[in-house]
């Protein structure tokens, strides 16, 4: 039998033992007796950092208040434990094996259980957890043997995945990266989501696929939002086109990218990152949809998985935004989401990022995190400022803070000329003063 195999290996193959013990659970076991006895192993590695032997684990089992049968059984076991080594690769592949099934089939009977219960909201990431079951052989990077590949990663366009705004390519030395969590900040109503759909419509139209969770507009007012960017009109006229002239609308943007864009909702407060680690799950069986892109919309308005009291905003926050960095890095994607200020961040024309909202925890485990600012002269001009608040991909006296072109009845944003005259025109353009004077003492 296998479960013999593996429960002999782990004490003749060193190699073997600490490539498998991480992963081994007792109750991949059926037998009570086989439980016991990978529960023996297991301690005494943990405790002294090597196998114990077969003497060692029938003096533990002896030392244990059993049922007679039950000792008896694994007595036997320890005894008929062969001490022959067995193919280390073969047998590594077959006890991943092992466990991918055995992980399965104890998901399944846990989310039959939970279904009947109040806490079925567990079972996505319950079945998520044992699908994810994987013997990984990365042992990590070494500085000097591995400097080689560490240069090719450092010119390597793939790993980037930049911007259609000249600035933000500026300060992120041509875009951010995979495996990372990038945030905006902002008042309500100045345009987070306005510039995650934008980025939204052009990662898609450069090529990359995108998952847009939404925790608070309906999916089909996020598409309306993406159809007023592509199509070029005002958002209140996108529910005034002819079905004809709609349809052909998207034609063209589907032969104009190989990207593709999908869009999901879920009630305010009401999912977390086991939700969405399921939903790519369902996406990469069902129609081999693998995302490049992940933006949710926003972070505040998820839930925790792992944390369930949200009295503690602080804690609360920085547990949700650790379990969406982690989702992010596991993904090898880019990540975007969205915070809003704090009543004091609201009252300023410019802030920083002790003005954001709930919790500096999330602050901390961000990449990029850029606040955005619209005064009403600002507005009038059709821009909206960025602020970098943290970056790791460069100096944050960089452009420190910038204006970027905004227009909002299209949803997008747009390059700004010298910062000052912008390469498009707001649909007011009335404005005789000199646009770069004005910007300067606005900026200043």
């Amino acid at each position: 039998m296998l479960e013999n195999k593996i429960l002999s290996q782990l004490l003749t193959d060193d190699i073997y033992l600490r490539k498998v013990i991480i992963h081994l659970d007792t109750d991949y076991f059926e037998n009570a007796n086989e439980q016991i006895v990978c529960k023996l192993i297991t301690d005494y590695f943990q405790k002294y950092n090597k196998a114990p032997t077969k003497s060692i684990l029938e003096t533990e089992i002896e030392s244990r208040e059993l049922p007679e049968n039950i000792y008896d059984s694994s007595i036997l076991l320890v005894k008929n434990l062969k001490d022959e080594v067995h193919d280390n690769e073969w047998l590594i592949d077959k006890t991943e094996e092992f466990c991918k099934e055995r992980a399965l089939n104890n998901a399944l009977f846990k989310s039959v259980e939970l279904s009947e219960s109040d806490e079925k909201n567990k079972i996505p990431e319950i079945l998520s957890k044992a699908l994810g079951i994987s013997f990984d052989n990365d042992l990590g990077h070494d500085y000097i043997k591995d400097a080689e590949k560490r240069f090719k990663f450092y010119n390597t366009e793939h790993n980037k995945i930049p911007f259609d705004i000249d600035l933000l390519n500026k300060i992120t030395k041509n875009g951010v990266t995979r495996k990372t969590f990038n945030c905006l900040m902002a008042p309500t109503g100045k345009g987070k989501s306005l510039a995650l759909c934008h980025m939204a419509a052009a990662y898609r139209s450069s090529g990359y696929n995108v998952l847009y969770i939404s925790h608070e507009m309906s999916e089909e007012w996020i598409s309306r939002r993406i159809d007023a960017n592509y199509f070029d009109i005002d958002i209140n006229d996108v529910e005034d086109m002819e079905y004809d002239k709609f349809m052909a609308q998207i034609k063209i943007q589907d032969r104009k990218s190989a990207g593709v864009l999908k869009v999901k909702e879920y009630p305010t407060g009401t999912a977390h990152v086991g939700h969405i680690r399921h939903l790519i799950s369902e996406y990469k069986m069902k129609e081999n949809f693998v995302p490049d892109v992940i933006i949710i919309d926003y972070i505040n308005i998820m839930c925790s998985y792992k944390m369930k009291n949200k009295g503690d905003s602080y804690g609360y926050i920085k547990s949700i935004a650790e379990e969406v960095r982690g989702l992010f890095v596991e993904l090898d994607v880019v990540g975007w989401s969205a915070t809003q200020v704090n009543r004091e961040g609201v009252k300023a024309s410019d802030f920083d990022m002790g003005e954001t909202s709930e919790s500096m925890g999330l602050v901390h485990t961000l990449d990029l995190f850029l606040g955005m600012m619209a005064t009403e002269e600002l507005e009038a001009m059709g821009l909206v400022k960025f602020k970098q608040l943290k970056n790791r991909y460069g100096a944050l006296d960089y452009y420190s803070s910038f204006v970027v072109g905004i227009d909002k009845p299209k949803m997008r944003l747009f390059d700004a000329d010298d910062q000052g005259s912008i390469t498009k025109e707001p649909n007011d353009s009335g404005h005789k003063q000199n646009r770069k004077d004005k910007l300067n003492s606005l900026m200043s």
